[in-house]
């Protein structure tokens, strides 16, 4: 953290375009560390630097900036402002299947009859909606086993919103990441 924050002293001369991408980096770093510690203190200090970079940076940037909000509401525990973040992001970047990701890991830790509304204003069971985001992540990129072993956790009943195992959809998801659709 100390080596960004001496590049965004150095960074000062630059013109708020040009510095957003240090802003990025410091506070994705700040969040980072922040959640590998599990200390939402340190993710909250990349707060400043994330908003810096969304509102000065090109589009890239913002959506990077965007999910790195998410990630550190997440770990601060504000679920809304977490949802609020990657439903932003999936805004600017339907096809970012990371911050759909997120969101199902987000209806999936509530309780199972949690109502959730969705970005088309529907509202669902948690489950419902961590089920629908999950396999809308996975169409988007079948082969993404990140994506494939958080959607078995999923199933397997690892989560508050499903606590019903199923194993004939594990075993059908196993097959499609590992051998293919056919």
């Amino acid at each position: 953290a100390a080596v960004y924050a001496h590049a965004l002293r150095i960074g000062e001369g630059l013109s708020r375009g040009e510095r957003a991408p240090l802003a990025l980096n410091a506070g994705a770093l700040l969040v980072l560390h922040g959640l590998l510690a599990r200390d939402a203190a340190t993710s909250d200090r990349g707060m400043p630097y994330l908003e810096s970079a969304r509102a000065a940076g090109n589009d890239a940037v913002a959506a990077l900036a965007l999910f790195s909000m998410g990630r550190a509401h997440e770990c601060a525990g504000r679920r809304a402002e977490a949802r609020a973040a990657y439903t932003d992001l999936l805004g600017m970047h339907p096809e970012f299947v990371d911050a759909r990701v997120r969101l199902a890991v987000l209806a999936a830790a509530e309780r199972p009859e949690t109502q959730l509304r969705d970005s088309a204003d529907v509202v669902r069971t948690a489950r419902e909606t961590a089920n629908s985001l999950f396999k809308e992540a996975l169409s988007s990129e079948p082969a993404n086993l990140d994506t494939g072993a958080m959607y078995m956790r999923f199933l397997a009943g690892e989560y508050p919103a499903n606590r019903h195992v199923a194993w004939g959809s594990v075993k059908d998801l196993a097959a499609q990441l590992f051998l293919g659709p056919d």
